[in-house]
């Protein structure tokens, strides 16, 4: 073999084209091994005349076969990953070929040397199989980073599923329900073509020095890393667990359907479709959660759904119903590959990366053992035993089944001992699953990872923000180091519409105290807003800035922490600023204060030649205070369609209140109340607003807060003469509520 080039990283385009070429052998690969092993594999062992044992060992050779990954190790060392896989793989569908005999041998010399030499060759076709799998996860970690790893596992897992999907279905027409045996030799050979096909793929995928490096590294060090690290003993005993109870359930499903409902071999092929089926389906939605939820939890999730469906078949009905039988292939398919995707992914984010090859050697080979001693001798041998108690039909297989509940409960507490790792609890991964919403979240962020075009990312931005799900938190912290204050922006107000976390706390802070005259101001409205006591130091900081939108929204934001150090400063600044903007946003941060004597600064700042807004946020703010902010609302909102609806509705509201009131109130003051109604609804700015002044002035004489309006009759009332018609009407309501409130 030539040598190779093996540069010290890979950049991110080679990491893009060797995803693409690995992707391309994935699926062409797919296609061969549907035509090689899987469900036509046993057919034809069972055509060759195979009891349930030679099955259970047939089935098993996947797993017992993965002892020879150690030798595969030796061959990356000196080829690197990618030819190491090659290579195997070319020479494991030669021997593949050899299938063809099978036939020949049962026929012309006796149906025995006929299985035995499928039997031998299988195991030689697995051996080379197992060897290149030596090469595949320390190829993924190099042509993967953190990022994108979980993504690129569904991904390929997904193109395979589907490949193997469309060749199985194909297959069932090709065989029929009782085929000869050409038409498998047939298979055979196209399968082996496409195999040959698909390591040429593989001998094209680029990689780095990384994977042949890490396998010199002596197994040895490796073995002492694992005694060392429990998290590390803990997922070799789930691997073991989990796969010897999927050898245990999967392969025996086509047994009991075969054997124990007797079916045709296009209806079993049809079964296993339907298998492939669900694990096509079931890629796609563990791809958009794995790297948001963890992988953990996935786990936890698709091994106990396992148990479940083991569970469902050891009380399957005595014949066969097609939708029942064909329900379970499909459930069975669906979280069988959420197993094999979220373990993939849970062990490359818990080894370290120089073990990554000697560690995944160690796992094949634990698994392949546990795996195929499960298969030959407890599945194959339980069922022969079964056998020989007299049980049959289904009734066998019931049995069996029951069995195998109890390896799943195992695997189940295998699954939970595995150390958490940054993720997300079970029970709200269940929600997610449940949850419309999330879903729309999990395809936008999917979409947002491939780093789309400006425009397409803030409209993934802003309907993550309307969407207001968790999920999205990460991707949008990440924007805000966008270059575009759009999308700054964007991701932000976003933010505002999910409870975050610790980590985007902190990086909101940061925002408050290094983005200055950019979104500074808009953070500080967060912080304020979501009550994040943490940031109240540096939103004292903004209290003196430059930036006199950042230092309004610091003072809102610190009064809603309720920060009494930062009061007296925002008081300052409220009865220093002539900035409208401060203003507006002082008075806010007043109300939010909640202390009644806060009204008298407030319309000791009403100030005629002021904005309309500023006058509208003062008496907001102080009508709160005294407990009438909402009627103050729904009255200003009718003022604004029509000056006469809102004082008609303000005099309907305070002829209730009189008659609420009786005889508390007197006539004098009803007589007041009734003068400054009509002044107000007569909207006139000619002449001095004789009945208003003579309503605060009895105000401040009999009300409980009287003292409070007190300013505004300093100076001969100067301030409410030169009132706008508008400011007129609050201050109307003001005094009639301060009388009758």
């Amino acid at each position: 073999m030539t040598p190779r080039e093996f540069p010290a990283r890979l950049t991110q385009a080679q990491k893009v084209r060797a995803q693409r070429r690995f992707l391309w052998f994935a699926s062409t690969n797919a296609l061969s091994y549907a035509a090689l092993a899987e469900s036509v594999l046993v057919l034809f062992a069972l055509q060759l005349g195979a009891r349930d044992w030679h099955i259970g060992l047939l089935t098993g050779y996947v797993y017992l076969a993965l002892v020879f990954v150690l030798a595969g190790k030796v061959l990356v060392s000196r080829w690197g990953a990618a030819r190491t896989h090659s290579a195997c793989w070319f020479t494991r569908n030669l021997v593949a070929g050899s299938f063809i005999l099978a036939p020949w041998l049962y026929v012309n010399v006796s149906p025995a040397v006929g299985l035995g030499w499928l039997m031998v060759a299988a195991l030689v076709f697995f051996i080379f199989r197992a060897m290149g799998l030596s090469a595949e996860n320390v190829l993924i970690n190099d042509i993967t980073g953190p990022e994108d790893r979980g993504r690129f596992i569904a991904r390929w897992q997904g193109f395979a599923y589907i490949a193997m999907l469309g060749m199985l279905i194909g297959v069932s027409f090709w065989l029929g329900e009782t085929p000869e045996f050409w038409r498998f030799q047939w298979l055979i050979g196209i399968g082996c073509v496409l195999g040959v096909a698909a390591s040429v793929f593989m001998f094209n995928v680029p990689e780095s020095a990384g994977p042949r490096d890490s396998s010199r590294e002596p197994l040895v060090n490796t073995l002492q890393t694992l005694y060392g690290k429990r998290r590390l003993k803990r997922l070799l005993v789930m691997f073991a667990v989990v796969y010897a109870g999927i050898q245990l359930l999967v392969p025996f499903q086509i047994l009991a359907v075969k054997n124990g409902y007797g079916t045709g071999d296009r209806t079993t092929i049809i079964f296993v479709v339907l298998q492939m089926l669900g694990m096509v389906a079931g890629s796609w939605p563990v791809s958009l959660m794995i790297d948001r939820t963890g992988p953990r939890p996935i786990l936890i999730l698709n091994v106990f759904g396992l148990a479940v469906l083991a569970a469902l078949w050891a009380v399957s009905p005595d014949t066969a119903q097609l939708a029942y039988t064909g329900l379970l292939f499909f459930l069975v398919g669906w979280t069988m590959v959420g197993v094999f995707i979220a373990g993939g992914h849970y062990f490359q984010n818990v080894v370290p990366g120089g073990s990554i090859l000697n560690m995944n050697l160690l796992t094949l080979v634990v698994q392949g053992a546990s795996a195929g001693l499960a298969g030959t001798v407890i599945g194959g041998g339980l069922l022969e035993l079964l056998r020989e108690f007299g049980l049959g039909g289904m009734e066998v297989y019931r049995t069996y089944f029951t069995a195998v509940v109890a390896v799943f409960g195992l695997a189940v507490v295998s699954v939970i001992r595995l150390q958490p790792l940054t993720e997300r609890k079970v029970r709200e991964v269940v929600g997610m699953m449940f949850s419309p919403r999330d879903w729309r979240a999990l395809v936008n962020l999917q979409r947002l990872s491939d780093a789309p075009e400006r425009d397409e990312s803030l409209e993934l931005i802003e309907e993550l923000g309307t969407l207001g799900s968790e999920l999205g938190e990460t991707a949008l912290v990440e924007y805000l180091d966008s270059p575009l204050i759009t999308v700054r922006t964007a991701a932000l107000e976003a933010l505002d519409r999910i409870e975050f976390g610790d980590s985007t706390t902190f990086r909101l802070i940061e925002e408050v105290k290094d983005g200055e005259f950019s979104t500074a101001f808009m953070a500080a409205e967060i912080l304020g807003r979501h009550r994040v006591a943490q940031a109240a130091s540096a939103l004292r900081e903004a209290l003196y800035s430059n930036d006199f939108f950042l230092e309004g929204k610091a003072m809102v934001a610190l009064a809603q922490l309720g920060d009494t150090a930062s009061y007296g400063r925002i008081a300052e600044i409220f009865a220093t600023t002539y900035n409208p903007r401060l203003v507006i946003h002082g008075a806010r941060a007043l109300y939010y204060m909640g202390e009644a004597a806060n009204v008298a600064p407030l319309l000791r700042k009403l100030d005629p030649r002021a904005l309309p807004a500023e006058h509208d946020q003062i008496m907001a703010s102080a009508m709160g205070l005294l407990g009438w902010g909402g009627q103050f609302f729904r009255l200003m909102t009718l003022y604004n369609r029509g000056a006469v609806l809102g004082n008609d509705m303000l005099a309907d509201d305070v002829e209730k209140r009189l008659l609420a009131r009786g005889e508390e109130v007197d006539a004098a003051t009803r007589e007041a109340i009734k003068n400054a109604l009509e002044e107000a609804a007569a909207q006139t700015l000619s002449g001095e607003p004789a009945a208003l002044l003579a309503l605060l002035r009895l105000a401040e004489s009999k009300s409980e807060h009287g003292k409070l309006v007190k300013n505004l009759l300093e100076d001969d009332a100067a301030r409410v003469r030169a009132a706008t018609q508008r400011l007129r009407f609050s201050l109307t309501m003001l005094g009639v509520y301060l009388l009758v409130g």
